[in-house]
C-alpha cells in the first residue's frame, strides 16, 4: 500500500506517468522469495532482490564473502562506497528535517544571560571582599583602642592577653576592695547603692520612697510611712551600711489628709 501511494503521489506532483523498470529490495526486514513475489503481483513491475556488492562489481575476500547476507550489509556497504568513491547522495537531513542545532539558535542569548551571571557573581565576591577587609580594620581598631584603654587605665599591668577579660577581673577586684574592706572612697556603683537600701529597709516596715537623688557627696531619700518609730527603724538600719558616712533624719511630719509620716533622709558618703 505505501509503494502505490509513493507512485501516486510521485504522478501527482510531476504531472508523469510513472511507472518503474525495477524494483529492489534490500534490508533486513521481510526480504523473502514470498515478499518478493508478492511486492512484484502488487505493482506489475520486475522484483528482484539487491545485491549491492554484484551491482557494484565489488570484490568480497572469501571470509568475507561466506557469510555475506546482501540484505543486511548492503545498507554499511553503502556508505562504505560512497566515501571511497566521494559520491554525492541524496541527503534528507536537510530542510525541515535538518537536524536541530538549539546552540546556535539560542548562542546569543545564552552567552549574554553567561556573561551577566559571572558579572553578578564577580560584583558579589568583590562585594564580600570589600565588607570582609572592612571588618578586619574596624576589628583591628578596636582591638588597637581597648589595649590602648587597658594600659592607661590599669598600667601596672605588663602582660596583656585578653584585654577585656582583664578588664572585667580588675573592676570586679576594684568593687569587693571598696565594699568588703570598708574603703568606701571614690566612685560608689548606683546599683550597689539601691541594692544596700533594698537590703537595709526592714521587710515589715509599711512604707513608700517617693524620691531618692544621688550625688557625689550624699543621697537624698524622701517618702511615707506609718509611725515616726518606722522612720527611726528606716535611720538606724541604713546607718549600718558601710558604704554610708552618716544618715540623718531631715525633716518628719505628720500627713494630715492620710495621718501617715512624711520624712527626708539625708546619707552621707
Amino acid at each position: 500500500i505505501e509503494i502505490q501511494r509513493l507512485l501516486l503521489a510521485f504522478e501527482e506532483q510531476f504531472c508523469a506517468d510513472f511507472k518503474p523498470d525495477q524494483i529492489y529490495l534490500t534490508g533486513p526486514g521481510r526480504v523473502t522469495s514470498d515478499f518478493q513475489a508478492d511486492i512484484a503481483k502488487l505493482t506489475g513491475c520486475p522484483v528482484s532482490i539487491c545485491d549491492l556488492a554484484a551491482l557494484t562489481g565489488t570484490t568480497l575476500s572469501e571470509t568475507r564473502a561466506a557469510g555475506w547476507n546482501p540484505a543486511g550489509m548492503d545498507p554499511a556497504l553503502a556508505l562504505a562506497l560512497l566515501l571511497s568513491e566521494r559520491t554525492l547522495c541524496l541527503n534528507i537531513r536537510r530542510g525541515p528535517f535538518a537536524v536541530k542545532k538549539h546552540w546556535a539558535e539560542h548562542k546569543s542569548s545564552l552567552i549574554k544571560t553567561g556573561a551577566l551571571a559571572i558579572l553578578v557573581f564577580i560584583m558579589g565576591f568583590v562585594n564580600i571582599m570589600i565588607d570582609s577587609s572592612s571588618s578586619s580594620r574596624q576589628l583591628l581598631q578596636l582591638d588597637t583602642r581597648i589595649h590602648e584603654i587597658f594600659k592607661s587605665t590599669f598600667p601596672e599591668v605588663r602582660r596583656i592577653v585578653d584585654p577585656l577579660q582583664q578588664m572585667r577581673v580588675k573592676i570586679e577586684e576594684i568593687k569587693k576592695n571598696r565594699i568588703f574592706s570598708g574603703n568606701t572612697g571614690g566612685y560608689i556603683p548606683r546599683i550597689e547603692i539601691l541594692a544596700q537600701i533594698s537590703r537595709r529597709i526592714p521587710p515589715g516596715t509599711d512604707v513608700d520612697l517617693n524620691r531618692l537623688v544621688i550625688s557625689p557627696d550624699n543621697i537624698l531619700i524622701s517618702g511615707i510611712t506609718d509611725t515616726f518609730n518606722s522612720v527611726d527603724d528606716i535611720k538606724n538600719q541604713l546607718g549600718q551600711v558601710s558604704l554610708f558616712k552618716s544618715v540623718t533624719i531631715s525633716s518628719a511630719n505628720i500627713d494630715k489628709p492620710g495621718h501617715r509620716v512624711r520624712f527626708k533622709l539625708k546619707i552621707g558618703l
